[in-house]
């Protein structure tokens, strides 16, 4: 089980004896189980987590670049170039018009706590960086 100390240095881990935690498969197999035919229309409402939100802008680069992308993709570390762009594609698609920015940082700072994303080494502004596996 991962310590406040371990969420506060940067470490990944997921949290064991956590109600709310599944593993990365579970995840991804109920996710798939919600797309057609492996695809997600775009403003789908259906039940999407914000990391996987995230990188499934970052899979898109011709479309979402100036947006979001990856900085170093092997190791899972993104920057948000379009906070605001961000914030209301995340907005539109959970049907949330009034999403914002810090709302969106506050559910990423919540995946430090669970092990999908961590601080950067050296903290920079807009900057994150996806956990093993779900860097991959």
């Amino acid at each position: 089980m991962m310590t406040d100390d371990d969420t506060m240095n940067g470490k990944c881990g997921m949290m064991k004896n956590h109600p709310k935690s599944t593993t990365m498969k579970q995840q991804q197999q109920q996710q798939q189980s919600k797309t057609l035919n492996g695809q997600r229309p775009h403003g789908s409402t259906t039940s999407i987590q914000l990391w996987q939100f995230l990188k499934e802008l970052l899979s898109h680069p011709n479309q979402y670049e100036n947006a979001i992308r990856w900085l170093e993709r092997p190791r899972g570390v993104f920057k948000i170039e379009d906070s605001v762009r961000v914030a209301r594609l995340w907005g539109e698609r959970k049907n949330r018009p009034a999403m914002n920015y810090d709302k969106l940082s506050r559910s990423i700072r919540q995946y430090y706590k669970k092990g999908i994303m961590k601080k950067t080494e050296r903290a920079q502004r807009l900057v994150y960086q996806f956990c093993q596996p779900y860097a991959l």
